[in-house]
């Protein structure tokens, strides 16, 4: 009976999905450049920072699977689109795959 609405929650968290991607790669595209800028050393905020962008993904992914997405669904329907889009350093695409290990997804 509700089948309609687990579906439209399962593509709205795939949405938000695709938005966390966009905010991690942004962050983490940044911190790969001050960490290249800075020789190889660590800003404290740019990981707290990454690590918060990177919780935000895994939640919106967790929802989206339990809402019945697949973790392959996830990735290619919502996460690869959006990454074909972006300039996403080695970093941002380190990022994003550490959070699709955490289900099994990888890039």
């Amino acid at each position: 009976m509700f089948k309609w609405l687990k579906n439209k929650a399962a593509e709205r968290s795939g949405k938000n999905a695709a938005i966390s991607t966009r905010t991690l790669v942004t962050i983490a595209n940044g911190a790969n450049q001050r960490l290249i800028d800075s020789n190889g050393k660590i800003n404290p905020e740019d990981v707290k920072s990454v690590s918060s962008a990177q919780n935000s993904l895994l939640i919106d992914i967790d929802f989206a699977i339990s809402n019945g997405m697949t973790i392959n669904e996830v990735i290619n329907d919502y996460i690869r689109p959006t990454l074909n889009g972006l300039n996403a350093s080695e970093g941002a695409i380190k990022s994003i795959n550490h959070v699709l290990s955490y289900r099994g997804g990888n890039l």
